[in-house]
């Protein structure tokens, strides 16, 4: 036994011995983890880009369809406006600001200024609302955003030329005649044109015939020829029109051009005082 314990002991490794590692033939530790070579980073890099050209379009497309929908709840809301002042009124719409003659209209009260209240001067730089307050349709609405289209961008120079700076939108002339109706400020009732007409869109930011001055007012001609046709923020094929019934829908570019350039009352060209609705 006591032969045995002695051996144990010359075995027993010595507490000051020092464990050495194995080394690299050029006398370099190998590290415990191994590094990514240049070709595997490459494919994650690559892996990468493919998943973010696939999930771009998709969170771009949503968020054009958010935008498309609040632009789309702003119509209903105008249309529910319109027809509660036709309920106060004895059915007639409100005035399309149609100028002149400067008169209070659905989107604003010209006042003695002859031109739509400047949202850059005083007061109403201070507080914008109050360019809003005389408006037909304001004590209805109450909200300054239902009358912007999201996409209707306000730092670039167009925005910043225009005379109506108030709303996206603006109101079918032909709620008072194209100014022919009589007397003047007057329009006619709801129930006097067809149902499935357009009464309000969102023109382009450029006329090809009056250039920038698209927001003169708040009303126009449907003809883009003419006025200020159906505008292109909603993409590359239709736009978004609020209808006298107070139905909001998309119609397409090429449907708006055939009917403004129509010679016949049709959805876009319909006054009631007219054989032809123009």
């Amino acid at each position: 036994m006591a032969r045995s314990k002695r051996m144990l002991n010359f075995v027993r490794p010595c507490k000051n011995m020092k464990r050495t590692e194995p080394t690299h033939p050029h006398g370099i530790t190998p590290s415990p983890f191994r590094a990514f070579t240049l070709i595997e980073l490459l494919v994650v890099i690559a892996i990468i880009a493919i998943l973010a050209a696939m999930l771009l379009p998709a969170l771009s497309s949503a968020k054009e369809k958010a935008q498309r929908t609040q632009c789309v709840n702003n119509n209903r809301q105008i249309g529910v406006a319109a027809h509660m002042y036709c309920g106060d009124n004895r059915d007639r719409l409100p005035f399309p600001n149609w100028n002149p003659p400067w008169l209070p209209g659905w989107l604003y009260d010209p006042k003695t200024s002859g031109t739509p209240p400047n949202l850059d001067v005083a007061p109403y730089n201070v507080n914008p609302q109050l360019a809003y307050e005389g408006g037909l349709l304001w004590q209805y609405v109450k909200n300054r955003g239902v009358y912007r289209c999201p996409l209707d961008a306000t730092n670039n120079v167009n925005y910043k030329g225009r005379a109506n700076k108030l709303s996206t939108y603006v109101m079918n002339g032909s709620v008072c005649g194209y100014g022919a109706l009589a007397p003047q400020g007057n329009t006619y009732q709801q129930a006097a044109f067809r149902q499935d007409a357009f009464m309000m869109w969102e023109p382009d930011d450029i006329s090809p015939v009056l250039g920038v001055n698209n927001y003169n007012d708040a009303s126009s001609y449907p003809d883009p020829n003419q006025d200020f046709g159906l505008g292109r923020r909603h993409g590359k094929i239709g736009g978004i029109v609020l209808g006298f019934s107070g139905t909001v829908q998309m119609i397409k570019y090429a449907d708006w051009k055939r009917e403004a350039t129509d010679v016949n009352k049709n959805r876009l060209w319909c006054n009631p005082g007219t054989a032809n609705g123009h």
